[in-house]
């Protein structure tokens, strides 16, 4: 809980340093930000093209493939860029870990939160072509909040651990990075779960991942509230938790070592 206190306390600073994260990471830049959403974008439009015309993907669920596709791309993008830039937070700040009255348990959550900037924006997106498209929006669109704190604190939940094993082994930046290549095909983004045998989706729900991009989905179109499945959201905050309390502890014992190594 002490944690959660430090966060409350620190929002202030939390929220400046994002903006400054933001900001300093495209500056001298022609497009700036704007480079945030070329990436995600180009992704989206090569494997839009490749299904929905290579492929002849049709319509999913009854909604056009396109918004069916970013519903699930857009938490994803959120998600693997997030960790990865939280996982580096302490490597990147040595001169604030060897500051004795900086709380460094916010860095990880300050890449987070100005990540979750340009997610807002992509959160927009998903209006403007639900719209175009004829797709419309109910209530139920307003629980992708809901969906945005789970990705968020699951993010939290596994930054916290490896921002700090990462400091005494650097080689755990590569592994989450080939982990996330694996988990980007095994979550159902850009194909639909149910063409697999019940089994395997027993499996592919193991996956937290699956229980937000799959919760984006059921905002946009499938209006169905989370608590109409009470399995997978226990599932979903048991795992979370577990998680957060372990890269807690993780944090706390390790920290004393960070600026002997740093």
């Amino acid at each position: 809980m002490n944690l959660f206190l430090t966060y409350y306390l620190k929002k202030r600073l939390i929220i400046k340093l994002s903006i400054q994260e933001l900001t300093s990471k495209f500056s001298g830049s022609f497009l700036g930000v704007t480079w945030a959403f070329v990436g995600p974008i180009v992704t989206i439009t090569i494997l839009y093209f490749v299904f929905h015309f290579g492929f002849k993907s049709q319509p999913i669920q009854d909604v056009p493939f396109l918004i069916w596709l970013i519903s699930g791309m857009f938490p994803w993008t959120f998600f693997s860029e997030s960790l990865m830039t939280a996982t580096s937070s302490i490597l990147e700040k040595p001169y604030l870990v060897k500051k004795v009255l900086f709380d460094i348990e916010i860095l990880p959550l300050v890449k987070i939160v100005s990540n979750f900037y340009i997610h807002l924006i992509f959160i927009i997106f998903i209006i403007i072509f639900s719209t175009f498209y004829k797709v419309e929006l109910t209530i139920h669109f307003l629980q992708i909040f809901y969906y945005t704190f789970c990705c968020s604190f699951f993010i939290l939940s596994l930054s916290l651990g490896a921002s700090s094993i990462i400091v005494f082994a650097r080689d755990i930046g590569q592994i989450i990075g080939i982990l996330l290549q694996f988990g980007f095909w095994v979550t159902p983004i850009f194909w639909h779960y149910k063409v697999m045998s019940p089994k395997t989706i027993t499996f592919l729900k193991l996956n937290p991942m699956m229980y937000i991009t799959e919760g984006y989905r059921e905002s946009v179109f499938l209006k169905i509230w989370f608590w109409e499945k009470p399995y997978d959201t226990l599932y979903f905050w048991i795992i979370s938790l577990t998680l957060f309390f372990l890269g807690q502890y993780a944090f706390k014992k390790l920290r004393p070592s960070f600026s002997d190594i740093l």
